[in-house]
């Protein structure tokens, strides 16, 4: 039997280690400053970057700086969005994504436009084994991030990353996240894949990865030399169905003008989470 929902969620507002305000912000568990994964199934919802440029290569970048910092106990959803799409869930990512901060904000349940995420969050880990072709999968926590772009002038590209870690079993909140920042567009492939890093480590509570030095992006961009290699993960799992190659279509961004009031100054809060309906 399901224990009851936990609604005390505390948010933290990180500082930097230079003593600077810090771009994310990290809800957790009254009491609770980290999150231990290990020995733990996690089921990661696929990653989509709602961003200007090479979508495929920005997706993968993400995806594989995601993989490679949950190491081997997260199976992806991503080899398989095509039996999502046949579900009705191929939104599911952003609006678990944007619940799971909405509802940090209001006592630690879904609710508004979010609640019928607990229902399709039962029918997804009902048909996850089947989809994956792991008939013995056992979930003990679900992962949703979503990325999209807020604004930005001239060649410099704004963006919110949201998301989080649900407990589907005790039907609780782990951590909630959200980041923003503004970036060089000439790299943003780069910034997601210190932002697949950044968002694990917010998650689990331990130390941020080193920010990347956009100078030296810049000399290398100059003297024609690449880039930092990518961390990569293979997007077709193997043993699992195969998808039709279609592109996954945006939900509709976040609505600014709908987003709940900010909450007292006492919380700490500086702006309110991101809303908006999801198809």
């Amino acid at each position: 039997m399901h224990r009851a929902l936990v609604p005390a969620l505390v948010l933290t507002l990180v500082l930097a280690s230079l003593g600077c305000a810090d771009p994310g912000r990290v809800w957790r568990q009254r009491g609770r400053t980290t999150l231990d994964l290990a020995g733990s199934r996690l089921l990661v919802l696929p990653v989509h970057v709602r961003l200007p440029g090479d979508r495929a290569r920005l997706d993968a970048a993400l995806f594989g700086a995601l993989s490679a910092a949950l190491g081997p106990s997260a199976v992806s959803l991503q080899p398989v969005e095509h039996g999502l799409k046949e579900l009705g869930l191929e939104y599911l990512y952003a609006e678990l994504a944007r619940g799971l901060v909405w509802a940090a904000w209001h006592g630690g349940a879904f609710g508004g436009e979010f609640d019928e995420l607990p229902g399709k969050l039962h029918t997804l880990l009902q048909k996850a084994p089947a989809l994956l072709n792991q008939p013995n999968l056992q979930v003990d926590y679900v992962l949703a991030v979503d990325v999209f772009r807020t604004g930005g002038v001239d060649e410099e590209i704004r963006y919110k990353a949201v998301g989080g870690v649900y407990d589907p079993d005790d039907r609780v909140i782990r951590v909630a996240v959200e980041v923003e920042r503004a970036v060089p567009e000439r790299h943003l492939a780069v910034a997601l894949g210190h932002l697949g890093r950044e968002l694990v480590a917010r998650m689990v509570g331990s130390r941020l990865p080193e920010e990347p030095d956009w100078d030296d992006l810049d000399d290398r961009l100059e003297d024609g030399k690449p880039p930092p290699e990518l961390e990569t993960a293979p997007i077709e799992a193997p043993g699992s169905p195969t998808g039709d190659g279609d592109t996954a279509e945006d939900p509709p961004p976040p609505a600014e003008e709908e987003a709940p009031a900010t909450p007292p100054a006492s919380d700490g809060a500086t702006e309110p989470p991101p809303s908006g309906a999801v198809p």
